[in-house]
């Protein structure tokens, strides 16, 4: 029994419960099944990796072996463990002795397809009998990608199918590193081409506004060009000018004498009557909004205590 991490307590623990899920693993499944499972199930099956990837390769591989399906490997680059290293080495020796890649293939005991993404790994160009991939269409695909149109794009346009594209580019002596380079310069210039825009369009509103417009576009340029992307950015976006300073001491000056003169007229219109603050308002309406900052304005506050006749205001609370 695996003991430890609680991951492992589903596991069996005795003979009857590991029948169990090998009876389990050997019947249809209905739904999918743990990958721990599998791999105590190849543990205790096999002797070691080598062994069981061998006899997966004897079954799923090709049967004729011509290269028409699809390898059993679908990463590219392919992941090589130290002794999958030691075999690509003596498959690629056999190869450029001139032994057909069939046949390393079957020698070293690979799929001809794993054989051929290994070799086109290593830079070796071998002479395949494809059944889909004629000459000809190979080299119209082969252009089509050196522009770095995508693999469904590319598979549309020339009526395959995107695992023969993926096969293709894989198998293909540099191929794969041409493609990607191909799509990096598109993926640039299209970035390179819509910043630019946004800039010369909005570049007056300032950086911030500008990345909040096209997150993605800023995104991938600053992580695959950002020296380009420095010499493109907006200049800074002018401020404006901040609102200068009041002068309380000249507002107070004259909003005090507009102050007296406004009540020396009221007082010509009624000589023997107090005067109320209302009164003043309507005489100066400018005034009305300044009683809040009466602190600021003491010889106006002063004004209007004459005139109304009062002494001691702070606000204009204590005038009404």
């Amino acid at each position: 029994k695996l003991s430890g991490p609680t991951e492992f307590d589903s596991l069996p623990s005795c003979a009857s419960e590991a029948a169990s899920q090998v009876g389990r693993l050997l019947r249809p499944w209905r739904t999918g099944t743990h990958p721990l499972r599998l791999l105590v199930a190849i543990g205790w099956l096999f002797d070691d990796t080598d062994t069981f990837l061998a006899a997966h390769d004897r079954i799923h591989g090709p049967k004729d072996g011509s290269f028409t399906q699809e390898p059993s490997y679908n990463v590219l680059p392919l992941l090589l463990t130290t002794t999958d290293h030691e075999v690509n080495v003596q498959l690629v020796a056999h190869v450029r002795t001139g032994v057909s890649a069939t046949a390393a293939a079957n020698t070293m005991g690979v799929t001809v397809g794993t054989a051929m993404a290994w070799l086109a790994q290593a830079g070796v160009s071998v002479t395949r009998r494809p059944k889909t991939l004629k000459p000809e269409i190979q080299l119209s695909l082969k252009a089509t990608l050196l522009q770095g149109l995508n693999k469904a794009t590319t598979a549309s346009t020339h009526g395959v199918s995107i695992q023969a594209v993926t096969r293709f580019l894989r198998t293909e002596p540099g191929l794969h590193q041409a493609w990607q380079g191909a799509v990096f310069l598109n993926r640039q210039a299209s970035a390179h081409g819509s910043w630019a825009a946004l800039v010369a369009a909005d570049g007056h509103l300032g950086v911030k506004w500008l990345r909040a417009q096209e997150p993605a576009i800023y995104a991938w340029l600053y992580r695959n060009d950002r020296a380009w992307l420095q010499e493109n950015l907006p200049n800074a976006a002018i401020r404006a000018a901040p609102t200068p300073r009041v002068k309380w001491d000249d507002r107070d000056l004259e909003l005090s004498a507009a102050v007296e003169q406004a009540f020396e007229r009221l007082k010509v219109m009624q000589p023997r009557r107090p005067l109320k603050l209302w009164q003043l308002y309507q005489a100066m309406p400018q005034l009305k909004p300044k009683l809040s900052a009466l602190e600021r304005l003491p010889l106006t506050r002063r004004a209007i205590e004459r005139g109304l006749g009062r002494s001691k205001v702070k606000s204009a609370e204590d005038l009404l």
